[in-house]
């Protein structure tokens, strides 16, 4: 396995000790099936301070009204926690909703960061009421106010965060008493505890499904049919890397590198099937993960409804052969620089958009404008310095507009390879 697990005899079981890492601790009802018994709960760590981790849950575990938080906490806590030696884990003893400050709303990476918390339904709190998408996702309480100045878009609500919704867009609500909201416990662990000062054991372990695993890298992409463990089949030929089992392709692993995956109709052609799509990598993280953005214009929206254009473009990634990628989305407007580096500011229009005259002429023949999530404002738009920018145009220039129907989609992911 890429990464193991380390035991602690306290029943800490953790992969890492950085942002990004799993942890597999506590247990809790999540298949709705009594007879077989509690389920272990995974964790991801979202923020670290020393010798403590702060951990959330990766899937919604259960469903409350906000009022009443307080009371589910209590019941998850004596459940999911059996013994005294557990509970000591937990720093002061505390299990709460995230806050708004662990958005990191100010850093350049805000979109995915919001992304890579779009949680996902238990089968036990999608049967008590939640509801959720085609992929078992739902919406999820956010505690509020911690920064009133974090605010929800006018397309979600408007006023200060305090749930997050199924896409994994922040979003507000007045009707804190309803009982579907969905509940992701988060809580600050010690990495350096009393309990048995974590005599970790050096197991392979699989850190998605916790089963011992030598088939494969862990990864993010494709199930092994043996144990469950995330997997990857690498053969190289000719400079370029292929996995059989869920067919992502590149050419390496830094900025500039090409990623070929997934498919969507860009010939205007429905008859020979969907084409595949090439990605460009325009940064990495420490935790091996890289940035990869479309190298098309692959569609048409306005900012209103572009959550529901990526709603639907998500779907191409259904299945095992493309599953278990973190959902795609706009690009930041902070990584534009990133973009000019490797070359990929300008974006060519597909098929499809020239056969419905989304497509300029002259020197930039064959692009199309393309939207920039403009959270950051700090970036400003080339042809004035007083707006922040919101979009490349056709010649591959930061700029700004109005809202508009003819705004081309270019997708960005965080994945693994």
């Amino acid at each position: 396995a890429e990464k193991a697990y380390s035991t602690c005899d306290c029943g800490v079981a953790i992969a890492g000790t950085t942002v990004g890492s799993k942890v597999v601790f506590g247990s809790y009802e999540q298949d709705n099936d009594t007879e077989n018994g509690t389920e272990a709960i995974t964790w991801t760590i979202v923020a670290v301070d020393g010798k403590k981790a702060l951990i959330v849950a990766d899937k919604i575990l259960g469903a409350s009204s906000y009022d009443n938080i307080n009371d589910w906490f209590d019941t998850f806590k004596k459940n999911a926690f059996i013994n005294d030696e557990q509970r000591s884990v937990i720093v002061d003893g505390e299990i709460f909703l995230l806050s708004n400050e662990y958005a990191e709303r100010d850093s350049a990476k805000y979109a995915s960061n919001i992304k890579t918390l779009t949680a996902h339904a238990s089968k036990q709190a999608n049967d008590t009421g939640l509801v959720t998408t085609a992929k078992d996702q739902a919406w999820w309480w956010w505690l509020n106010p911690v920064d009133t100045s974090f605010t929800a878009s006018t397309t979600t609500g408007s006023g200060p965060v305090n749930r997050i919704d199924s896409k994994g867009t922040p979003a507000t609500t007045t009707n804190t008493n309803q009982t579907t909201g969905g509940v992701v416990p988060a809580m600050w662990i010690s990495l350096e505890g009393e309990c048995a000062v974590h005599a970790y054991g050096k197991d392979n372990v699989c850190d998605v499904c916790g089963y011992t695993c030598d088939h494969g890298e862990t990864a993010v992409h494709a199930n092994c049919a043996e144990c469950g463990c995330m997997v990857h089949d690498y053969t190289t030929v000719d400079g370029v890397t292929t996995c059989s089992v869920c067919g992502v392709q590149f050419t390496g692993k830094n900025v500039g590198d090409t990623v070929t995956f997934g498919s969507y109709e860009q010939d205007n052609n429905t008859e020979n099937g969907k084409e595949a799509i090439t990605w460009t990598i325009i940064d990495t993280d420490e935790n091996g993960r890289v940035l990869v953005v479309a190298d098309k214009v692959l569609g048409i929206s306005s900012r209103a409804n572009i959550d529901d254009w990526f709603a639907n473009f998500n779907n191409t990634f259904d299945g095992v052969e493309n599953g278990g990628i973190a959902d795609a989305s706009w690009l930041s407007n902070s990584y534009y620089d990133e973009l000019k580096a490797v070359g990929k500011h300008h974006k060519d229009a597909t098929d499809v958009l020239a056969a419905d005259g989304k497509v300029l002429t002259g020197d930039n023949a064959g692009k199309w404008w393309y939207w920039l999530n403009d959270d950051d404002e700090s970036v400003k738009a080339a042809t004035d310095s007083s707006k922040v920018a919101n979009r490349v145009n056709g010649s591959g220039v930061i700029h700004t507009t109005s809202d508009s129907t003819s705004g081309g989609v270019v997708p960005a992911m965080w994945i693994q390879l």
